[in-house]
């Protein structure tokens, strides 16, 4: 099985759940990869590295799931721990072969220059991570003066870097950044409505290959680990449910291509969840109704993101519908059957965990929950029968 996709979409799309760890700060990542390669391109980067910049730029904080973290480095200029994000990016690129060649980009774009002179990495490598850095932390200053004009506080955010020259960042790219940072467009353009048309014709003007399952289940495993590390409750939540629904998939009559992408689904489902802000995960209540109003809009952003993925709009409607209830969708047919397996291999699993809320459960409780589930009519009877018969081997595959 093989998937026909364009590689500028594919990382565009999951740069959009990336940013929604801000909650609401969004598009940090975007923001950034269009000053970076302002930067560059006024340092006179060649034309063939700034596709590569503005990826690794996109990537940057793949190492960052929490919304106190983003916040954090958001709102502080510097502080110590600031690059642990950047090395559990790095070791989550390495993972994924597709990916890998931005690793040591996104490793050391929190590292001084005055360091990274000393380590005897490629030119590109700290190069490029520099940009990355500098231009990440005209992000940060801009949103420490959120509510003021761009264009007004320009000269304060220039008088800092100029300040941080050499010793944080090259001095060739901070002066590349005063030129650049001259013009009001350098900074108008930072407002998404300015900002999406360029990107999206960036995205158009790429090429669309083939790729294997192996090289995008490891994009997918990658991404569910950055939502499943968003709480410590939720660790390997993806992948089991990634597993269960493959093998209950099976069971249920699929193919082995369904089976497959069904795992793909299993993997993404909840990268909405990125945007639910950490309080809200955790809280070991019942949730308040704005609070769990938030949390069932993840089904959506989930779609949403994966949706934009031209050659994954099966994988995008089984992961946003894997909450819709049997009893909203009106009939059976309304939701298809890769979808309703999804639903419940999601609820098989996360029983089987420790909640904030409550204790993980044995797999007879676990069946006991999911059947009166079936009996308010929110899960399938046929799936769910299909469960019974093969619950012992689900279990297994949601909590291996």
């Amino acid at each position: 099985m093989s998937f026909h996709l364009n590689l500028r979409s594919l990382v565009y799309s999951l740069s959009d759940a990336l940013d929604l760890v801000g909650v609401d700060e969004l598009h940090h990542g975007k923001r950034v990869a269009s000053m970076a390669v302002d930067i560059a391109r006024t340092a006179g980067f060649d034309e063939d590295e700034l596709d590569d910049l503005f990826i690794a730029s996109l990537l940057h904080d793949c190492g960052v799931s929490t919304t106190k973290i983003f916040q954090k480095l958001n709102t502080e200029l510097e502080w110590e721990g600031a690059a642990d994000h950047c090395k559990r990016g790095y070791e989550l690129l390495k993972t994924c072969d597709l990916l890998s060649k931005y690793a040591d980009v996104v490793r050391y774009h929190h590292t001084p220059w005055e360091e990274l002179g000393q380590m005897g990495l490629d030119r590109k490598i700290t190069e490029h991570a520099n940009c990355i850095y500098l231009a990440d932390r005209v992000d940060a200053l801009l949103s420490q003066h959120a509510g003021y004009q761009m264009v007004g506080v320009r000269d304060k955010i220039r008088d800092t870097i100029i300040g941080m020259s050499d010793r944080h960042f090259s001095s060739v790219l901070v002066m590349a950044f005063v030129d650049a940072s001259v013009n009001d467009s350098f900074w108008l353009d930072l407002s998404w409505d300015s900002m999406q048309g360029p990107m999206l014709d960036w995205v158009r003007k790429g090429d669309s290959r083939p790729m294997d399952y192996d090289t995008i289940r490891q994009v997918a495993e990658m991404f569910s680990t950055i939502v499943d590390t968003k709480s410590g409750f939720t660790r390997d939540h993806s992948r089991g449910v990634a597993s269960a629904a493959a093998l209950l998939g099976s069971k249920c009559g699929l193919n082995e291509n369904s089976c497959r992408r069904l795992e793909i689904a299993g993997l993404l489902h909840d990268i909405g969840k990125l945007r639910v802000p950490d309080h809200i995960l955790d809280k070991p209540m019942t949730l308040t109704r704005d609070e769990f109003s938030i949390m069932q809009r993840h089904s959506f952003d989930t779609f949403a993101i994966i949706g934009k993925i031209h050659g994954m709009e099966d994988i995008a409607q089984w992961a946003g519908d894997h909450h819709t209830k049997m009893r909203q969708a009106g009939d059976k047919g309304k939701l298809s059957l890769e979808a309703r397996i999804l639903a419940a291999a999601d609820v098989l699993q996360a029983l089987s965990q420790d909640r904030p809320y409550r204790k993980a459960r044995t797999l007879p409780e676990a069946i006991e929950v999911i059947d009166g589930m079936v009996s308010d009519n929110q899960l399938d009877a046929d799936v769910v029968a299909c469960l019974h018969e093969n619950s012992h081997a689900c279990w297994e595959a949601a909590t291996a």
